[in-house]
């Protein structure tokens, strides 16, 4: 028997070199220090919280049309049925309109609030403190 094959032998001869390579980077790998840890981001950079917005929930004893905007931005306009709940996020104020305010319940973060006299435009403005 001759043994084996000229290719077959290169090939062993390939994967011993290798193996023999990849011992030898890895062993020049693990000199090197570890890359340093990442410095923290100064208090100037780190994203400042906002402050929590308030709760306003609204229901109505009786049918009632009215038109909400939430900072200044229109949420709801329509029919608000007797025993239905609307609740929004204000960071500044609600304003309201409505058909019949006496029949309006309003709650500010759980604290229930008389509905404020209307403004000039006839808008009931509940500011909220940021």
């Amino acid at each position: 028997p001759a043994g084996p094959a000229p290719s077959a032998t290169g090939a062993l001869v390939l994967a011993g070199a290798l193996a023999v390579g990849l011992g030898v980077w890895l062993a020049a790998d693990r000199g090197r220090p570890a890359a340093p840890p990442p410095e923290p981001l100064p208090k100037a950079i780190l994203p400042v919280r906002r402050a929590a917005a308030a709760e306003i929930a609204l229901s109505s004893d009786e049918d009632s049309w009215i038109r909400a905007e939430v900072d200044g931005v229109v949420v709801f306009e329509g029919r608000l049925p007797r025993g239905a709940e609307m609740k929004w996020a204000p960071t500044r104020e609600l304003a309201l309109r409505a058909t019949d305010a006496g029949a309006l319940k309003l709650v500010v973060n759980g604290t229930p609030r008389a509905l404020p006299a209307p403004d000039a435009d006839g808008r009931y403005r509940v500011e909220v403190q940021p």
